[in-house]
């Protein structure tokens, strides 16, 4: 029952956007944007659906947390996580534009209509690969070129995708262009500052700069992860 109602306010933003609902893999939504319907803004939709769907979770989060909202087990374990400051049913989002086969596929007794490529499998790569990120919304360059005067995001890795040789470049979406508030706008900006010193190799003036951004917002993943990297790289360059 909790799983249904967790997929239904999901699958209900996508629809509002116009995705299409693919298939269901366990507790994981597979959608995509742009058939059989083409739209022009097919990564635009995409991005502002998973927004949506993360502002959804808050106020999901909030409901769960009432008495009797949830099962006693699941509730035991919200309140374990909230003790060690973890997040109740944090979800990740990977989002990927680019060329992919959709179409009725299967065999002569079954069909689905479905999508396959190397697009839709650098969008599951994106969604799992948040883990070391702490992230919720991941896409990947082609769709940043598409939406980054409209959303507030920050470049996040470059990524080797197992069986490409060429890296690809992952952007963290944070929220709407202007929707960040005061405090999490100067941690974009220090990251951001870090972000510059890390690729030209200037690794203690990158961790400085994390450092502070993590002051602000201790539970930053991204920063967290580039301190880290800093302090390991200074130490051995």
């Amino acid at each position: 029952e909790f799983i249904n109602q967790y997929l239904t306010e999901m699958c209900d933003i996508i629809e509002q956007y116009g995705g299409t609902i693919d298939k269901f893999e366990g507790d994981a939504i597979v959608a995509f944007f742009g058939a059989p319907l083409y739209y022009e803004d097919h990564g635009l939709r995409a991005v502002m659906a998973c927004i949506d769907q993360q502002h959804k979770l808050i106020e999901l989060r909030q409901r769960w947390s009432q008495e009797g909202a949830i099962p006693p087990p699941l509730d035991d374990l919200r309140q374990r996580w909230a003790a060690q400051g973890r997040s109740f049913c944090h979800v990740r989002m990977g989002v990927a534009t680019g060329p992919m086969i959709v179409g009725n596929m299967g065999s002569q007794s079954r069909t689905d209509y479905t999508m396959m490529g190397d697009t839709v499998n650098l969008a599951a790569r994106f969604e799992s690969g948040q883990k070391i990120y702490g992230t919720g919304i991941v896409i990947n360059d082609q769709i940043y070129a598409q939406v980054k005067d409209l959303v507030e995001a920050r470049k996040l890795d470059v990524i080797q995708v197992m069986g490409k040789e060429e890296p690809v470049i992952a952007y963290e979406v944070l929220d709407r262009r202007g929707a960040l508030s005061p405090a999490k706008e100067r941690v974009l900006d220090l990251y951001n500052q870090g972000m510059k010193a890390y690729e030209a190799f200037q690794f203690t003036e990158a961790r400085n700069l994390f450092k502070q951004a993590l002051e602000i917002d201790p539970e930053d993943g991204p920063s967290t992860l580039y301190a880290d990297r800093c302090e390991e790289y200074a130490a051995t360059p």
